[in-house]
């Protein structure tokens, strides 16, 4: 087998010829910065200069050499960066900071930081849905986003490897807590849900938007498209299993129905943390690979 029937095999519950690997086909299957200059020094492979494909956990883009050598199976395909907005790290005295696409704000400590946290949310300080309507989101429209998108998957595909392709942005109930802040978000679910789910439901609308433009250029060449949403703590669910259902889980189905409905490729959802109770749910929705990280194995 090929790296891409390897892959296909074992996704559509077939005996492969050996398990399909992946390192950094997606921003929740990669290595971070430390850790990949430290293995190359180790392996005896030249130095790199690095690029990242997730600044925030300072998950890097392995090189081609480097994917060869562990004879990973698949390779990623993004969006590029939007004609509006670049990255630009700023310094602040003892910390890195920058603002994304969103207009959050992140910092890491110059000095022993390993990846940015959030402390600025744009809309903490919104008093009702008006303020969350008029907010400036992420244009998934551009062009620019789209550029060279189809080629690099078909120059994938032709080379054997399977075909991954990575979101727009982070999960939608994510995005509820990294733009109202933690404490508004959860207030909001408990006391004022519509705040809620109208955050929700734009972070809804611009990621529908995007799968809209990528899968319509090259839906029929991708593999598997790659989704998060990061609904567990430690030992249990961020919020209720029920909680989950009312307000989540039917903006989960919308998504995911409408990416199988432009597409064959399986979809893949990481979330941090225990969500088992909600797994079930997650398949009846069209998830097709859920890829659960948890820290504390005694939660398990």
């Amino acid at each position: 087998m090929n790296a891409r029937e390897r892959l296909l095999a074992a996704l559509n519950h077939k005996e492969p010829d050996k398990v399909p690997f992946d390192i950094g086909s997606t921003p929740v299957t990669g290595i971070a910065k430390t850790a990949y200059t430290n293995l190359l020094k180790y392996l005896g492979m030249p130095e790199e200069e690095v690029k990242f494909f997730d600044v925030i956990q300072q998950i890097v883009v392995p090189s081609e050499a480097f994917l060869q050598k562990f004879e990973v199976d698949v390779r990623n395909v993004s969006s590029n960066n939007p004609s509006n907005w670049k990255l630009e790290i700023n310094d602040e005295g003892e910390y890195y900071t920058f603002r994304d696409q969103w207009n959050i704000k992140w910092r890491m400590p110059k000095n022993g930081g390993f990846y940015f946290d959030m402390v600025e949310h744009p809309l903490a300080d919104a008093l009702d849905e008006e303020e969350i309507e008029k907010f400036e989101y992420p244009d998934a429209d551009d062009p620019a986003r789209y550029e060279g998108i189809r080629e690099k998957a078909l120059e994938i595909r032709n080379r054997g490897y399977g075909v991954v392709i990575t979101s727009i942005s982070a999960g939608i109930f994510e995005l509820g807590g990294w733009l109202r802040g933690y404490a508004n978000f959860y207030a909001d679910l408990a006391g004022d849900p519509g705040m809620a789910c109208k955050v929700m439901d734009k972070a809804l609308e611009v990621k529908m938007k995007y799968w809209e433009k990528v899968l319509d250029i090259a839906g029929d060449v991708i593999d598997v498209v790659q989704e998060a949403d990061d609904l567990g703590s430690q030992d249990r669910m961020l919020i209720s299993p029920e909680m989950y259902r009312k307000y989540i889980k039917p903006r989960h189905k919308e998504l995911f129905n409408f990416i199988h409905s432009k597409t064959d490729a399986k979809i893949f959802v990481h979330s941090c943390g225990c969500f088992r109770e909600v797994i079930p749910d997650l398949i009846e929705v069209g998830v097709n690979i859920i890829n659960p990280v948890q820290f504390n194995v005694s939660g398990m």
